[in-house]
């Protein structure tokens, strides 16, 4: 499993990346219990998969104004392409 950033994982499979994101919960044996968000066919997919839910779930928190948005829009942005640095 790889660590994307904040609760966001992508776990590999056979023939597709899971995006997976990290619950407050966990199971009997005492593992963490991920949700998955979605099956796709490559990690920068994920990435993009992230951005676009770290930008959902800010808007749905709170009123902003545009401006707000925005800067926290590239701020989200900003965060993951330094979490990916390197894979181009």
């Amino acid at each position: 499993m790889i660590h994307i950033i904040d609760k966001f994982y992508v776990d590999g499979g056979n023939y597709e990346f899971t995006l997976l994101k990290e619950t407050n919960s966990v199971d009997k044996k005492g593992n963490t219990i991920y949700k998955p968000l979605g099956y796709y066919s490559n990690i920068a997919n994920c990435v993009e998969a992230v951005r676009k839910i770290k930008c959902r779930e800010l808007t749905a928190k709170e009123n902003i104004e545009l401006y707000e948005a925005v800067t926290a829009f590239k701020q989200i942005a900003e965060e993951l392409v330094k979490a990916t640095e390197g894979l181009k």
